[in-house]
């Protein structure tokens, strides 16, 4: 107090000083200065992602107010993931009820099916309809999300924008098992594959026209070659809720 330490010190509290010499000090340092209102910069991402990539997702997620139905969250996976087609390069996906449920409906109540997992599939076995529901809420990020676009925070974000669509037309089937009465079966494997078109289309133009995010050019012309790759069939019928995602 003595020695006037506001000529010594950040009076602007923008250096989080206690952050030097640790190991992890660019996270640390990241961290800070995005939860006090710093703005979430390339350099910023990066030194996050490598450290850290599931908080990198949520700081997206916060910095994007990127909205999920309840019980989902975003998780980082690898897209060379065994669980992953090969020679795809797959930027985001999702676990579509359907396919953990539709068995269920045709060969209850002991249906063998594949549980992805973060780098993996697994065999489970279902013993009902409770256990389809409970099988994943995950919305999966994977690595390329970041590296291609040289961790840009817009491009990063448009991909979880893209995928929490999807993670939200999954919740219609989810909510047709609980709560019955939406027309048609959202749930079934048969309605999914008449709408899989129309839900790529909605979830690339909310990508394209959400407001949200300033994505590279190119990776524009990868959302809209997947609304043009995803032409036929009908429109998705359900709309998401006003504010989401």
């Amino acid at each position: 107090m003595y020695a006037n330490p506001v000529t010594l010190t950040d009076p602007s509290g923008h250096d989080p000083w206690w952050c030097e010499g640790r190991i992890d000090e660019a996270l640390c340092q990241a961290i800070w200065i995005v939860q006090h209102g710093g703005e979430l910069t390339s350099y910023l991402l990066e030194a996050v992602y490598i450290h850290s990539p599931a908080e990198a997702l949520e700081l997206l997620r916060r910095e994007y107010n990127i909205k999920l139905p309840q019980g989902y969250q975003f998780r980082f996976a690898l897209h060379t993931s065994s669980a992953l087609p090969e020679g795809r390069r797959i930027y985001g996906f999702g676990i579509w009820f359907w396919e953990l449920n539709w068995p269920l409906i045709q060969y209850p109540p002991d249906s063998i099916i594949h549980e992805i997992t973060m780098n993996s599939c697994t065999i489970r076995i279902l013993q009902n309809q409770v256990d389809a529901l409970l099988l994943d809420y995950g919305v999966y990020i994977t690595d390329l999300a970041f590296t291609d676009f040289s961790y840009r925070p817009d491009d990063a974000a448009g991909v979880m924008i893209h995928e929490a669509v999807h993670a939200w037309q999954e919740d219609v089937a989810r909510a047709h098992i609980l709560l019955p009465g939406f027309p048609g079966d959202p749930s079934s494997k048969e309605w999914h594959d008449r709408y899989s078109n129309g839900m790529e289309r909605q979830a690339s133009s909310y990508a394209l026209n959400d407001g949200r995010t300033r994505m590279l050019l190119w990776h524009k012309a990868i959302e809209i070659k997947n609304i043009l790759d995803h032409t036929g069939g009908p429109k998705y019928p359900y709309k998401l809720p006003v504010g989401v995602p």
